[in-house]
């Protein structure tokens, strides 16, 4: 059977299960027992899926779901980076009302309801099933849910260019295993986060290898087979017939559009339009052509479930459009934001309107567009028709007044390590928002190449060629000073090439120049504790702890200080801390773990990594120390296995996998040996193992 046969007969099923159940009342709620499926995909472009056009497009599941059911041709998100965008979707509330705004520095108000809190009231059961950290727990997204997994491995070292996340079917298996303990008859609401369309692109095999040289269309063709394969179950069980299942995106991606690679900095269609497909029971095919936005998508699903909607919310429900009625609610005007580099980087903040046919761009360099017309956005009109300038100037002017000034926290510095591994970067905080004057220098469309040069340094450093990020990241800062987001990758690049007292020497400028912040103080610390002047690092990381909210990796960085000074009662009381505020904190008990490991508490040791090791079954550095662990007992069987799984689920743990090498070498298992040698010497930094990559060639 060709792919188009198959793409088509999974159409058709789909249309089956939807609509065997036509629509039997003229209220909300066409099920008493309705569910609901949200899937977010991370950064996926409207016009990369087949149903909305792309001819090369691999998403038979997404395609299916949109000739079974309601397709909206032109909805947009509100924010261009992640953890906004889900808040707007899970709120039905713009980011000026709930007041997140970037990845970093902004929780999730606790007096705000969520989908969760909502539906949760009502008997729902609810669970999250989360693909990587930006949607993390700590930004609060995670309130009404019975089930909140994010179980990623191990993110809590410093990891500034390196991946923290989990593949689709990583996600899609919990979710399946919790829809299958709930009972028949049981409301449920799930949302699953897929990340792997996200940069960089790196699909599975065979995704790899078929779309070679398109890897971000693999990525989406992979994350499509992975939703087919939860609606493939929900069939099997029995669960699809009663089950509305909406798919989006938090935003799209540049591609090179307006000469932005990925997002974030811009709000152009690229990564402003996003798709929306909404099937289940009742739900006729259909194309929906009106704007919609991401502050609809609860209303929807509270309308749906035949749930009350709360007035307080910005948006309004999909339904009458859904089931081919006129939309009470009139034009669905928008805002939209793009500030992130604004907060982070020290450049102009970017505000916007979509009015009917019109996009306006507030920045120093204002831009109109009519998107109908011309959706490429290449004919700015901001100087050729005044009157639609004039009317949506005053529509932004009006929205912004209603809304929150923004107010950032001091964000926790390994948070900030956590998300700069999933490519979000921030540099100099400005914890009271936006307060000075910008000009047309200040212009996102005159800095976007300091963007791109970051990227290439974040790849460099990424392929392990740390010299040239060095290079990279040190040009950018002789052009732009302030730009702190590369005097924090250029201290991360000294500390991989072993020379700490430079880091130390570019956090000194940067806090010099008016930067200082948990996050600079963290790194300061950190730099100190590797070049061996621990006691400074800890007045260093004292102060940072202080003065973060969500302090917890603060506090951890220190306790690791205090071990290294040889203060270990004090590093346990540090992590024990950390413990009582969450007893579920994997990265405390790992440590706790170390320092036992240190005192040579060896039986200690392994009842805390065993607690750290069930709560996160794929956290390397615990596997490690378990290692350790059981080779100072003389259980080298379990050494073994224990150090295998480290590498397994982090494959640069390097000192783990010389350490595995050294150990088949002497226990003469030199086949064993030999596949850790060939990667040690593949992958490790020559910068910082040098003289035992050259022992490992000589030997091979």
């Amino acid at each position: 059977m060709n792919s188009s046969n198959a793409a088509w007969l999974l159409i058709a099923a789909f249309f089956l299960f939807f609509n065997g159940c036509k629509r039997t009342t003229g209220h909300s709620g066409i099920f008493a027992n309705s569910s609901v499926l949200l899937v977010t995909i991370d950064t996926v472009r409207a016009d990369h899926l087949g149903c909305y056009g792309y001819k090369t497009a691999s998403t038979p599941t997404i395609d299916g779901l949109a000739a079974s059911g309601g397709r909206f041709a032109r909805a947009y998100a509100h924010n261009v980076v992640t953890l906004p965008s889900h808040a707007n979707i899970l709120s039905g509330l713009y980011p000026i009302q709930h007041g997140i705004r970037d990845n970093t520095g902004f929780r999730f108000p606790k007096n705000a309801d969520t989908v969760a809190t909502l539906l949760k009231a009502r008997g729902f059961a609810c669970g999250a099933f989360i693909g990587a950290f930006p949607v993390d727990s700590r930004f609060g997204l995670d309130r009404g849910f019975d089930v909140y997994d994010e179980s990623y491995g191990d993110t809590t070292r410093a990891q500034d260019f390196r991946f923290v996340e989990r593949r689709a079917e990583e996600v899609i298996t919990p979710f399946l295993n919790w829809l299958d303990q709930q009972k028949k008859g049981t409301r449920w609401f799930a949302w699953v986060h897929l990340y792997d369309a996200h940069s960089p692109y790196d699909p599975p095999e065979p995704y790899r290898t078929q779309f070679a040289g398109r890897l971000y269309e693999g990525e989406i063709a992979y994350v499509d087979a992975q939703i087919g394969r939860a609606l493939d179950h929900l069939r099997e069980t029995g669960w699809l017939g009663s089950t509305y299942v909406i798919i989006t995106a938090d935003h799209g991606e540049g591609l090179g559009d307006h000469n932005e690679p990925t997002h974030g900095i811009f709000a152009y269609e690229a990564t402003l339009h996003i798709p929306l497909v909404i099937a289940g029971p009742g739900i006729a095919p259909g194309v929906v052509r009106s704007t919609v936005r991401h502050i609809d998508i609860l209303p929807t699903i509270l309308d749906l479930t035949g749930s009350v909607i709360p007035g307080i919310l910005n948006g309004k429900s999909l339904q009458p459009l859904l089931f081919g009625h006129s939309d009470p609610a009139g034009g669905r005007d928008l805002y939209f934001e793009a500030i992130s580099a604004s907060l982070n980087r020290d450049w102009a903040p970017l505000t916007g309107v979509i009015a009917g046919a019109y996009k306006y761009i507030d920045l120093p360099l204002p831009e109109l567009y009519n998107i109908e017309k011309d959706p490429a956005e290449a004919v700015n009109l901001i100087n050729q028709d005044p009157e639609n300038v004039a009317q949506c100037r005053k529509q932004l002017s009006s929205m912004l007044a209603t809304g929150r000034k923004i107010q950032r926290i001091a964000e926790d510095p390994s948070t900030i390590e956590r998300l700069k591994s999933l490519g979000y970067v921030s540099g100099k905080t400005q914890p009271n928002g936006l307060q000075r004057v910008y000009s047309s220098a200040d212009d996102p469309k005159n800095l976007i190449n300091f963007d791109s040069q970051l990227d290439d340094g974040i790849a460099a450093a990424s392929s392990g060629d740390m010299e040239r990020a060095r290079v990279i990241f040190s040009k950018i800062l002789e052009k732009r000073p302030t730009m702190n987001i590369a005097s924090g990758h250029l201290a991360f690049v000294y500390r991989q090439m072993g020379k700490p007292e430079k880091g130390i020497e570019a956090i000194e400028r940067c806090i010099k120049a008016g930067g200082e912040s948990a996050d600079l103080l963290t790194r300061l610390g950190l730099c100190l504790d590797d070049a061996g002047q621990s006691a400074r690092a800890i007045e260093i990381l004292q102060k940072a702890a202080k003065q973060t909210e969500d302090n917890a990796d603060a506090l951890t960085y220190l306790g690791m200080a205090y071990d290294h000074l040889g203060q270990a009662d004090r590093a346990i009381a540090t992590f024990e801390q950390i413990l009582a505020s969450d007893p579920r904190d994997a990265a405390a008990y790992a440590n706790l773990g170390a320092v036992y490991l240190g005192r040579k508490e060896y039986n200690r040791a392994i009842q805390v990594l065993d607690k750290a090791l069930q709560i996160d079954p794929k956290f390397a550095s615990a596997h490690n120390s378990m290692g350790v662990a059981m080779a100072s007992t003389g259980n080298m069987d379990a050494a073994i296995s224990s150090w295998r799984l480290a590498v397994q689920y982090d494959p640069t743990q390097y000192d783990t996998i010389y350490n595995l090498a050294i150990l088949f070498l002497r226990q003469g298992r030199d086949q064993d040996a030999r596949p850790y040698m060939e990667l040690f010497v593949r992958t490790a930094p020559p910068a910082r193992y040098g003289a035992d990559i050259e022992e490992f060639r000589r030997m091979l």
